[in-house]
């Protein structure tokens, strides 16, 4: 999750996109690795193990996309470089997954089911001047079971 200013723009815009359009508020974020199996327990300690491999990096934001999808409905993509693949694959190797080829990270800044119209003129609009960029310093552990506004932090992990 960003953090300072980077933190309060991201979310302003999510916030102000999610009220025009009508769609789930959520925290600013870039995914590191989801859809983790287990209980609370074994994944939090496997969280806090990951954090103790993985060092602070850079994650730049630019480039407004969208694809057909709810949770990418309209996203920030983050460049390649500056870690966030190196922590990934820790990630993916933490928690026992295959590696994952078509991993994309980015930003959503907007959930939901839009025609591609709507998108491109919400881009233009909205996120054209959106980029920034932070340091990850930390991991938050997110229940995402449920509908969106279920969705509960479990603990944060700082990175070193």
């Amino acid at each position: 999750m960003p953090t300072g200013a980077s933190y309060g723009r991201l979310k302003g815009v999510i916030d102000s996109l999610s009220l025009r359009y009508e769609a789930p508020q959520f925290e600013p974020h870039v995914t590191l690795v989801g859809g983790l199996k287990g209980s609370e327990k074994d994944v939090t300690l496997k969280t806090e193990k990951l954090s103790e491999e993985i060092r602070r990096f850079p994650i730049k934001l630019d480039g407004a996309d969208y694809r057909n999808e709810f949770f990418k409905a309209l996203f920030l993509r983050a460049q390649k470089e500056g870690g966030i693949f190196e922590a990934n694959s820790k990630a993916r190797e933490t928690f026992g997954l295959p590696a994952d080829p078509e991993y994309m990270p980015h930003l959503s800044l907007l959930y939901g089911n839009f025609d591609t119209q709507k998108k491109k003129e919400m881009i233009e609009r909205y996120v054209r001047s959106v980029d920034t960029e932070f340091i990850v310093d930390r991991l938050h552990l997110f229940s995402t079971d449920g509908e969106v506004h279920m969705w509960k932090e479990i603990e944060q992990f700082p990175l070193e």
